[in-house]
């Protein structure tokens, strides 16, 4: 293989990632609006013709509500169980999207419109799913919205084709209340979702599963979930997600997340040495701040210590004076946000050992220690104990069917810049999105792995929700 043939697509891989506290802002929902229709009447627009080029349609349909919708040059309807958007343009070519039949009455439409004519960027979006594309080609339509007809509960019309994270946005159906801080004291409420941020050290803290098991044996069979929303190699000032991932505020959203775990501060140190303690508490109270507009129901986990390993391996030990100095940073940020704090540099026990293969990866018996202090600290829980081995058979399957949803493979197909590939299409029908359709089926799959992981926790000394 020549080694162009292999460093090419690492960079355009590149190329389809973003950061996502620190890339340029969408222009916002109320962007771009030409005509808004709510309460059965125009609210905004809607009394002249709009000439669009790229252009969206969002409708908010209600959660049984039919919709119907009709204007000069196009319309959009739901015939039994499927959504049809129909267009005309100027070269009389007709255009259309349809959805394979849907299971149940759509929540949100929107039709976002992107004028190509070698790829199918025209969408049909179902609850936030792309079900159906096609290409079309550059031109401009004159739509006279006075003679609209429409039954639906909110429509609007944009001057501009949609991104991704906007269309989910505008999907987002109920209003999340932004709960209160902790009164002092870890507790969990019904419907609690646990969302952990960090690097290495939060991805690996979940996948072990010793944290959610002594936390399901701690709410003994309550309804609370814990989301994995951390990234290998995340830092405060560095957080790559792929394209139309979403920001932090989405993920949060998506989610709908009620605290917020956040473990910083090892990888930071490694990268920003004794210096950089400042910038780094400057750049997670960012973080914390997005964050508490969501909740404030915030818990910060302070660095475990760096172990030193024998040569060949760089004694990083030598590296825990810096550290202190992040810790405090994080002690700081918890205190003015009214947050929990674990000091894990202060309580990791004397006596534990091998918890890292290199002095900073953290092993398995690495997160049961870290899973142990938590627990010990935020609800006085006791030590890892064997009899829960099946809990945590069964937390570990939950949380990889939802790390193969959250970060799910060839994310470039589903919904970055390969959509438009015949790979990412209905072989029978080019027109049909079935990849994001097929991903969304993994939500009631984690939804049932949940619910055997409530029972099990509550067998273990608890009673059902």
């Amino acid at each position: 293989m020549r080694c162009l043939d292999f460093i090419l697509p690492c960079l355009l891989a590149a190329e389809a990632y973003s950061q996502v506290t620190h890339s340029a802002p969408s222009p916002g929902l109320d962007q771009g609006v030409v005509a808004a229709w709510k309460g059965g009447a125009f609210t905004r627009g809607g009394e002249r013709a709009v000439p669009l080029g790229d252009f969206s349609i969002c409708v908010q349909s209600g959660a049984d509500s039919l919709f119907d919708m009709q204007a000069d040059g196009f319309e959009l309807h739901r015939a039994d169980k499927t959504v049809v958007f129909k267009m005309a343009t100027p070269a009389d070519r007709q255009i259309v999207l349809r959805t394979p039949p849907l299971q149940s009455a759509p929540r949100s439409i929107v039709v976002s419109i992107r004028r190509d004519p070698r790829q199918a960027l025209a969408g049909l979006w179902i609850d936030g799913v792309e079900m159906a594309s096609v290409a079309v080609a550059p031109g401009e339509i004159k739509w006279e919205l006075s003679a609209t007809k429409i039954h639906a509960n909110e429509v609007r019309l944009y001057d501009r084709a949609l991104t991704r994270p906007e269309i989910i946005e505008f999907s987002q159906q109920e209003p999340l209340r932004r709960p209160a801080p902790f009164a002092g004291e870890f507790a969990v409420m019904d419907g609690e979702v646990i969302s952990v941020l960090g690097g290495t050290e939060a991805v690996g803290l979940v996948d072990a599963g010793w944290f959610e098991t002594a936390l399901m044996s701690f709410t003994s069979g309550r309804k609370v979930s814990v989301r994995d929303l951390a990234w290998e190699a995340d830092t405060v000032l560095r957080q790559d997600r792929p394209m139309n991932f979403g920001d932090l505020t989405q993920q949060l959203q998506r989610t709908r997340t009620t605290t917020v775990m956040l473990m910083f501060g090892r990888q930071d140190c490694i990268e920003m040495d004794a210096d950089g303690a400042p910038a780094f508490h400057e750049a997670l109270e960012k973080i914390v701040q997005t964050c508490s507009a969501q909740t404030q129901r915030l818990v910060i986990i302070g660095p475990v210590p760096f172990e030193k390993k024998e040569p060949p391996l760089p004694d990083l030990t030598t590296k825990n004076v810096a550290l202190r100095d992040y810790n405090e940073a994080l002690r700081a940020l918890a205190e003015n946000h009214q947050g929990l704090f674990v000091d894990v540099l202060a309580e990791w026990p004397k006596t534990a050992s091998r918890w890292t293969t290199d002095g900073l990866t953290m092993s398995d018996a690495g997160h049961r220690v870290l899973a142990d202090l938590i627990a010990l600290h935020l609800w006085n829980g006791a030590k890892s104990d064997a009899t829960a081995a099946p809990l945590r058979k069964t937390i570990i399957e939950k949380n990889k069917l939802w790390h193969d949803y959250w970060r799910p493979s060839n994310w470039a197909f589903l919904h970055g810049d390969r959509t438009a590939q015949p790979s990412s299409r209905d072989h029978l029908n080019p027109g049909v999105r079935w990849f994001p359709a097929e991903l969304e089926k993994y939500r009631e799959l984690i939804t049932e792995k949940e619910k055997e992981i409530w029972k099990q926790a509550a067998e273990q000394g608890g009673r059902l929700p």
